[in-house]
């Protein structure tokens, strides 16, 4: 027998649905919930419902009932809130958080919002943007180059309104807000961080004290007070709070080189940015080429700041390189000419000046030891070579940061580079750890060819390719032309139990070992003259 429920009249449901405004009364939902129905011109769709805020029966799925309530009571529009289907579903799965003062809040405010609105337009579809752009620039409907800086500026001057004593910089980047405060006068403030960021807040002070380094802790550990401004910052803005050091000056970073028999003088970059000093040490922090290219140094200094001792160090950052064809990628070749340089024994000079004053000079000899460098000029190295590889085959290659190789892909690319380039490759079969070569001849009508390799005579050996051998770099593919393959002294063997067996016409495996002194060579196919004809497997 199914249990009495104290159930809404419609007269009840309309009345909830008419005093909220034909709107949810969730505060953040109202969403309206009446509407034409496509089924007919007298026809209406409602996504509405009458929910009852304490239950309308007992029992399992009576949520928040109430047995005080009398029968008339609990189907009184007193115990009622509209709204939308979704939202009336949520407070009937969650009576914890949805409870009886929340929902009589919620319907107190929502028919408070719709007796405001009776009567008046509302927002319509771009109401906002017309209505920011009249505020920001006294007009609407048209391009608006100044949005960004004049909502900027509106920030900046509320911001100073708070507290005229600091001028306020607002800017906008990357979707994030930053204001930037500058004190007019000396401002006392109480400045407090939060025992469950002292510990962080210490590190860093002293990192910024010592050495300058930026402060940045989050807004959430610092409690200011003395200023409207500082303290609305912190409580309503969720962000965090930077403290630079007041010791920063222009710097120059001036670079070059000088040979291994120091007779020659290769003047390379000058990296512009900025010096910051602490208490212990500085640090120079400069960029050239758009960028690319990133210099840093940093030294211990005494109480009158001048240098003890420090370190050096730079670096490449080829993000501007990203899908920019090898041919035209910006600063390469002076670039790569610093760092082939380096590798090759150049010395990297360098000097330091802060503010148009000499601070030092000094040089770098193991910097092309270090594995940063290494794989830096590594990657150099290889994007000239396959730049080199697809001019020679008129290809067009693309940069792509992502491309991985191993020193597989390495040794082959400079291979191929070296026969397109210059017509050949020779290196010793120790270098490339090369153990053997076989393929299948065929013997001749008098056996001749099989009996010479049976005479114990050291040969040459080449083969052959017949067919354009593809490659694929930075994701591309690229036909290369057929090569030749050789070793200059191998000993043959047989690979046949009993070569007296042998007759003319036959296919026959013969294994070649290369000896200590014999060459790896790649020649273009057109340049070789070959001994033997075959098909060789490696």
């Amino acid at each position: 027998m199914a249990r009495n429920r104290d159930d809404f009249t419609e007269k009840t449901k309309r009345i909830l649905g008419y005093r909220a405004g034909s709107r949810c009364s969730n505060p953040q939902c109202r969403v309206p919930t009446h509407g034409p129905s496509n089924e007919g011109p007298d026809k209406i769709n409602n996504i509405g419902n009458a929910a009852h805020i304490t239950a309308a029966a007992s029992g399992p799925g009576g949520r928040r009932y109430n047995k005080a309530l009398k029968p008339y009571e609990r189907r009184s529009v007193t115990n009622g809130i509209w709204l939308c289907a979704s939202c009336a579903t949520l407070i009937d799965n969650d009576e914890k958080t949805y409870t009886v003062a929340l929902l009589n809040e919620w319907k107190k405010k929502a028919e408070d919002q719709a007796k405001r609105e009776q009567g008046k337009k509302l927002p319509g579809e771009h109401d906002g943007v017309n209505t920011l752009t009249a505020a920001l620039t006294g007009q609407s409907g048209r391009f608006l180059p100044d949005l960004m800086p004049n909502a900027s500026k509106a920030s900046s001057n509320y911001l100073e309104s708070l507290d005229p004593r600091f001028i306020i910089e607002t800017s906008f980047y990357k979707g994030i807000t930053h204001h930037t405060i500058h004190p007019k006068e000396p401002v006392d403030v109480k400045f407090k961080i939060k025992s469950d960021f002292s510990k962080e807040f210490v590190s860093k002070y002293n990192a910024l004290i010592e050495r300058g380094e930026n402060l940045v802790i989050d807004s959430s550990a610092v409690e200011l007070r003395g200023s409207p401004l500082l303290e609305k910052l912190t409580e309503d803005i969720n962000g965090t709070f930077e403290f630079h050091s007041f010791l920063k000056k222009d710097a120059v970073i001036r670079t070059w080189l000088v040979s291994p028999d120091e007779k020659t003088k290769l003047n390379f970059y000058d990296l512009h940015g900025r010096a910051v000093a602490g208490t212990k040490s500085m640090t120079a922090t400069s960029r050239a080429l758009g960028g690319l290219l990133s210099m840093s140094i940093s030294f211990s200094v005494d109480n009158f700041l001048n240098p003890i001792g420090g370190e050096f160090s730079f670096s490449l950052n080829c993000k501007g390189w990203d899908k920019k064809p090898l041919d035209c990628l910006p600063y390469f070749d002076g670039i790569y000419k610093l760092y082939r340089k380096i590798h090759e024994g150049w010395i990297l000079n360098f000097s330091l000046e802060i503010e148009g004053m000499h601070l030092l000079s000094a040089h770098s000899n193991d910097i092309a030891e270090g594995q940063p460098f290494l794989y830096e000029f590594e990657r150099l190295d290889f994007i000239y070579d396959v730049r080199e590889i697809a001019r020679n085959r008129g290809h067009t290659m693309y940069y792509d940061p992502l491309f991985e190789y191993d020193f597989v892909l390495y040794s082959r690319v400079k291979e191929i580079y070296k026969v397109l380039s210059k017509g050949s490759f020779c290196a010793s079969v120790k270098g490339i750890n090369l153990r053997s070569l076989s393929c299948k001849l065929t013997v001749f009508e008098d056996r001749s060819n099989i009996e010479y390799l049976r005479g114990g005579n050291l040969i040459a050996f080449w083969f052959d390719q017949t067919e354009n051998e593809p490659i694929e770099l930075f994701g591309q593919k690229i036909n290369l032309p057929p090569f030749s393959y050789g070793l200059t002294k191998v000993m043959p063997k047989i690979l046949v139990n009993n070569p007296d067996t042998i007759i003319s016409g036959d296919k026959v495996k013969v294994e070649f070992i290369p000896v200590d002194d014999c060459q790896y060579t790649i020649e273009k196919l057109s340049d070789v003259r070959r001994i033997i004809h075959g098909s060789g497997t490696g």
